[in-house]
């Protein structure tokens, strides 16, 4: 199950939870803190990710709390994705044996328009 909950004013954490809240096994798993900032005049959110085998890592920033908290879930699964053997750790995509990337999601990768 999923959660997030509010550290303080504009912190949220957001987790991975197991078990029943208050039963036997219960555990939380923080993986990502989403930030309300206010810079310049313009506001938004920053998200930043981590795991038990992995430094805190800056998602990016947005313009939406909904926005930050997707791209914190997706680049989680990135995360867990590169730690499999024969994957890619920058894209999780697939890996010949030479380290060649032959298949997998470029999804966590920031997507540019090509020049006009």
């Amino acid at each position: 199950m999923h959660s997030a909950l509010e550290l303080e004013p504009g912190v949220w954490q957001l987790a991975i939870t197991s078990g029943r809240p208050g039963g036997p096994g219960y555990a939380v798993h923080p993986f990502a803190e989403v930030r309300f900032l206010q810079l310049g005049g313009e506001q938004g959110y920053r998200a930043v990710i981590w795991d038990e085998n992995h430094p805190r890592e800056l998602v990016g920033y947005y313009r939406s709390i909904r926005a930050a908290c997707e791209a914190a879930y997706k680049d989680r699964d990135r995360l867990r994705r590169a730690r499999e053997p024969g994957r890619d750790p920058l894209t999780g995509g697939v890996v010949d044996a030479d380290g060649r990337l032959v298949g997998g999601s470029y999804g966590a990768l920031p997507q540019s328009s090509p020049p006009a």
